[in-house]
């Protein structure tokens, strides 16, 4: 009976740790894929970035601004460089073909006017299975706030 109970609540707390805690390839396979996102927000890479992208995506930023795939691709051709990107705490949480990844990180900025800073930026991003099974960012909300 001890046992039994023993194993029970081994099973539980293993449950309950979050995806991040056990080793799940899907889970790792969405921290790659913005580990991808963060290398080619960095080179100004827009066609990377196309297709971890689903056709219908919106993101929407700190100031409340939305955009779709191609207003998000212009702002990364056109828009400020971003560099020495540091990652920080993620999670993942999946329900069935459908994850919402959540992490922060810090990254130098560079404006289109030259002026340079360091954010720190907050991030929820909704990944759902596209064609192939290949998982793609169907939307994404960020915060970046200036550091010290």
């Amino acid at each position: 009976m001890v046992r039994r109970m023993f194993l029970s609540a081994a099973v539980l707390t293993l449950f309950a740790l979050p995806m991040s805690a056990q080793s799940d390839p899907t889970a790792d396979a969405i921290k790659q894929n913005m580990a991808k996102w963060a290398t080619a927000l960095m080179n100004k890479d827009a066609a990377t970035l196309d297709k971890m992208l689903a056709p219908g995506y919106v993101g929407t930023d700190g100031d409340g601004k939305r955009y779709d795939k191609a207003g998000y691709l212009g702002m990364i051709k056109d828009g400020g460089t971003y560099s020495d990107w540091q990652p920080g705490p993620e999670q993942v949480i999946q329900n069935g073909d459908a994850i919402v990844h959540m992490g922060e990180g810090s990254m130098a900025v560079t404006a289109p006017d030259g002026t340079a800073s360091k954010a720190h930026v907050v991030w929820t991003a909704t990944w759902v299975k596209g064609k192939g099974g290949k998982w793609v960012c169907l939307a994404a909300q960020w915060v970046e706030h200036p550091m010290s």
